[in-house]
């Protein structure tokens, strides 16, 4: 696991990185420089998406019985974003500062939205039921589906580095197997494969640094640097997982 000694680096050669500071400095000039530059678009669209999710708020309101029945996470999404733009005064200063405090995690913001389409094409498609009908005729699964949850999970990780990601397009797989499975002999608890996939994501998580991507950037150690210590630990790790879901799953 340990590098060569010319090769290993301490804490202290990470303090004396110089963290970069920038001042963005726009010149608002409501009569020239284009839309981007002026000050009256950001309070017109800011405006615009207030009253949309005014209309939505009230519209889900009437349909689920009140506002406490609300799906807030969407809503209070769309709020900070409308209150966001509405902070600067114009566009153009917004997308400026926005890309300078965001550039450590910019890779992670334009992937998740990404992962709900996936989800919605494996849905609308019907290619969920499909690749659960080839998981339930695989041999033993019956005995084997929370094995073979794992290693999708794993598998999957690679492309979808991202627990709730991840969980948004397999698990409804998973259930839909599950439910099939448990029309016969079997009876399988939704916690099982649950616990599969958790581990499965993070086995592979340790060959796939997403999670430590901010961290990197912070320190400026770089994914290579720590690879082989986390590789190891996968490894080592991997009966510590199979045995209980072979066991007791």
């Amino acid at each position: 696991m340990h590098p060569n000694t010319e090769q290993v680096k301490s804490i202290g050669d990470y303090n004396n990185l110089e963290i970069e500071k920038s001042i963005v400095q726009v010149k608002i000039n409501s009569n020239g420089g284009g839309l981007e530059s002026s000050r009256y678009l950001p309070i017109l669209f800011s405006g615009f998406l207030l009253f949309c999710i005014f209309l939505w708020m009230e519209k889900q309101a009437h349909d689920n019985g009140g506002f406490l029945r609300i799906d807030w996470l969407n809503a209070i999404n769309a709020l900070f974003f409308a209150l966001a733009v509405l902070s600067h005064p114009t566009l153009r200063q917004f997308l400026n500062i926005t890309t300078s405090a965001v550039k450590g995690v910019v890779g992670i913001m334009i992937q998740f939205p990404l992962y709900a389409g996936t989800a919605g094409v494996f849905a609308a498609s019907g290619l969920s039921a499909i690749i659960s009908n080839w998981i339930v005729n695989l041999p033993g699964a019956e005995n084997l589906l929370p094995v073979y949850s794992f290693f999708a999970a794993g598998f999957i990780n690679f492309f979808v580095p991202s627990g709730g990601g991840q969980f948004i397009i397999q698990s409804p797989i998973l259930f839909e197997a599950q439910q099939i499975i448990n029309s016969g002999a079997a009876n399988y608890n939704p916690g099982t494969w649950l616990l599969a996939l958790s581990y499965g994501d993070q086995w592979t998580n340790m060959l796939q640094p997403f999670w430590a991507i901010p961290l990197l950037a912070i320190t400026g150690v770089k994914a290579r640097e720590m690879m082989g210590y986390t590789t190891l630990v996968m490894l080592y790790v991997l009966p510590l997982y199979l045995l209980p879901l072979y066991f007791f799953g």
